[in-house]
C-alpha cells in the first residue's frame, strides 16, 4: 500500500537534497503540519497551490496527466483514477491541480466502495483544504458514509462494532469540519438517535442538546427538544431516587410544550409530564414517611404538607392529605393575623 503524500510532506524537510522546496513546504502548510510557524502562512499556501516554478516539461506532463485522470474518473474507472491520482500526487505533490485531484482520489475509493481509504483520504484532503471547490460533495459524501455505517447498511465494513463506532467518527468530524453545512444539523441528528438507539440516554441528550442550541432553526428542532426531555425521562430510576432527574426531565418537557406547542408529541409529552408527577409526589411521600420511621412527626409534617400543596391531585398527595390529619398538630388553629388599620382611619 502506497504512503499516503502527507507523510511525504513531512518528511520532505528531512531531506537535505530538497531543503529549498522543504522550507517553502514547511512554510505553506497550515500550522498544525509545519516543523516550526512562518509568517504569512495562507499567502504563502496559496501561492504553492497555484504552482512552483515548474519547468515548461513539468507543466506539459501536468495537464496531460491531469486531463487522463479527469478522463478516467468520467469513465467510472474508480480503480484506475485512484491509482492514476496517487501516481500523480507522487510525483508533484501540491500543484495547480491538487485540490481537485485529491477530492477525485477519496471520491473514486468510495466509489469503488473502499470506505475505509476513502475516510481517510477525506481526512487527508480536508486537513489541507477544509474550505475548497469540493467542500460541499465532501460534505454529501461523508454524511452518507457515516450513516450508512451507524445504520448498518455496511455489513463488511471493519466488523459490525468497528463500524459503528466508525460511523460515529465520520459523522462527528463532519461536523466539526462543516458546522456551517447543508449537512451538519443532520449528521447531529443521527449522532443523537444513534446514541439513543444503543440506550445511552444520557449521551443521547447531550447530543440532542447541541442541536438544539448550535441549529435552532433546523426542521428537528422540534423533535430535538422532546426526545431531550424523554431521554432525561428514561433515565428516572424510581420515585425513591432521581429527584434532580425528575426535575430536569419535567422542565424540559415543558419547555417542549412551550416552544412546539400543539405539534409532534405533545400528547406524550403531556402524558409524560403526569407520571413525572406522580413520581415527584411519591419521592416526597416517601421522604415523610421516613420520617415518621424515625419518629420525627414535626419534620414529616413538612414534606407532607409541601406535597399536598405541589401535587394535591395525584395519588400520593391525596395520601399525604390522610396523613396530615393524624399527625401532632392538625387541630391547632392557624395563627390571626393582625388587622392593619387603613391608611387615615382612626
Amino acid at each position: 500500500m502506497r504512503k499516503a503524500p502527507v507523510l511525504l510532506l513531512l518528511i520532505l524537510p528531512l531531506c537535505t537534497s530538497c531543503r529549498s522546496l522543504s522550507r517553502d513546504l514547511n512554510k505553506a502548510l497550515p500550522e498544525f503540519m509545519r516543523a516550526s510557524p512562518g509568517g504569512e502562512e495562507m499567502k504563502l499556501f496559496k501561492e504553492l497551490h497555484e504552482g512552483r516554478d515548474w519547468s515548461a516539461d513539468d507543466l506539459e506532463r501536468q495537464d496531460r496527466l491531469h486531463a487522463e485522470v479527469v478522463r478516467v474518473y468520467t469513465a467510472a474507472d474508480w480503480e484506475e483514477c485512484a491509482e492514476q491520482v496517487r501516481d500523480y500526487l507522487d510525483d508533484y505533490g501540491l500543484s495547480r491541480y491538487d485540490q481537485e485531484l485529491r477530492f477525485l482520489l477519496a471520491d473514486s475509493l468510495y466509489r469503488d466502495d473502499e470506505w475505509d481509504n476513502a475516510y481517510d483520504s477525506f481526512k487527508e484532503y480536508l486537513a489541507l483544504y477544509p474550505v475548497s471547490s469540493w467542500s460541499e460533495p465532501s460534505m454529501q459524501i461523508l454524511y452518507r458514509m457515516g450513516l450508512g455505517c451507524i445504520e448498518g447498511q455496511r455489513s463488511a465494513f471493519l466488523g459490525i462494532f468497528g463500524r459503528r463506532a466508525k460511523g460515529v467518527e465520520i459523522l462527528r468530524m463532519l461536523v466539526e469540519t462543516f458546522p456551517g453545512g447543508s449537512r451538519a444539523a443532520d449528521a447531529q441528528w443521527a449522532l443523537a438517535r444513534y446514541s439513543m438507539s444503543e440506550g445511552e440516554y444520557e449521551a443521547a441528550a447531550l447530543e440532542y442538546r447541541v442541536l438544539t442550541e448550535r441549529w435552532p432553526e433546523s426542521e428537528w428542532n422540534s423533535a430535538a427538544l422532546y426526545y431531550t426531555a424523554w431521554c432525561g425521562y428514561r433515565q428516572m430510576k424510581g420515585a425513591a431516587y432521581d429527584a434532580a432527574t425528575m426535575k430536569h426531565a419535567r422542565e424540559s418537557f415543558e419547555r417542549y410544550l412551550l416552544t412546539a406547542r400543539q405539534q409532534g408529541w405533545a400528547g406524550e409529552a403531556r402524558a409524560a409530564l403526569t407520571d413525572i408527577s406522580e413520581m415527584e409526589a411519591q419521592h416526597l411521600l416517601v421522604v415523610a414517611e421516613w420520617y415518621l420511621d424515625m419518629d420525627k412527626p414535626w419534620a414529616a409534617r413538612f414534606w407532607l404538607m409541601k406535597l399536598s400543596v405541589l401535587h394535591a391531585s395525584t395519588a400520593a398527595g391525596q395520601k399525604a392529605k390522610a396523613l396530615l390529619a393524624t399527625l401532632p398538630g392538625a387541630e391547632t388553629p392557624p395563627i390571626a393575623v393582625p388587622m392593619v388599620p387603613a391608611t387615615g382611619n382612626p
